[in-house]
């Protein structure tokens, strides 16, 4: 991830994990508690 977070609570009260990259060819989320919502957004070549 550009933006790397290691076993750092997340609150819906404070946004910090809003937006973040892939730099690799696979990346992973864990979520201990509560849900997340994932978006995954690839350009398009032909744009």
């Amino acid at each position: 991830m550009q933006y790397p977070l290691k076993e750092y609570p997340l609150r819906s009260d404070f946004p910090l994990g809003v937006s973040n990259r892939i730099v690799t060819e696979t990346a992973s989320v864990t979520v201990h508690t509560g849900e997340m919502l994932g978006v995954l957004y690839q350009p398009r070549a032909d744009l």
